[in-house]
């Protein structure tokens, strides 16, 4: 709780030998305001004693943000490639459905997909997620078909299989969202 304009920030200090009535309870007290603040290290959570002084309840660090890879990459770092020599490309078909729940978000939709062999009964599973301003019902559909194709086309690359060697696979889908 801060007078502080909502473009900066109030920074506080551990207030010397202040006792708090909550066990191990820390008081901090309102040091200054600043406009351009400094690089957070940790999120805290606390509770407001008075406009100038606030307890932490808890703190955490502030976490990395995550690595992000393509599809290839992750395809590519199974330590194991002949795991992909064994899956199956023939008698391959591919199921996908889309998902779109505006009454969630308006901005979001999803899909889920598997690839499945009816001759060895092996199936790889997979789900994908897209955040932006134009998604739909037949966005959600189209996520999970290019889906499935990107991790059929990322596994084919990782094999020596020839794509004219790939039999069609069979694609379903009901297009409904």
């Amino acid at each position: 709780h801060s007078s502080a304009p909502s473009s900066s920030v109030a920074i506080y200090v551990k207030s010397p030998s202040v006792s708090v009535s909550r066990r191990n309870a820390v008081q901090f007290t309102l040091s200054c305001t600043a406009v351009d603040p400094p690089v957070a290290t940790h999120y805290a959570s606390v509770t407001s004693l008075t406009d100038s002084s606030v307890t932490v309840h808890s703190f955490a660090p502030v976490p990395s943000p995550p690595t992000v890879l393509s599809l290839q990459e992750v395809i590519d770092s199974f330590e194991d490639h002949t795991m992909w020599d064994r899956f199956p490309l023939t008698r391959m078909a591919r199921v996908h459905d889309g998902s779109y729940m505006p009454q969630l978000t308006s901005q979001a939709c999803s899909c889920g997909f598997v690839l499945y062999c009816s001759s060895t009964d092996k199936r790889a599973i997979g789900s994908f997620a897209e955040e932006s301003d134009n998604a739909d019902n037949y966005r959600g559909e189209w996520l999970g078909s290019i889906g499935a194709l990107q991790v059929l086309l990322a596994v084919i690359s990782t094999t020596s299989v020839s794509l004219d060697a790939i039999p069609p696979v069979q694609a379903h889908c009901d297009n409904m969202g």
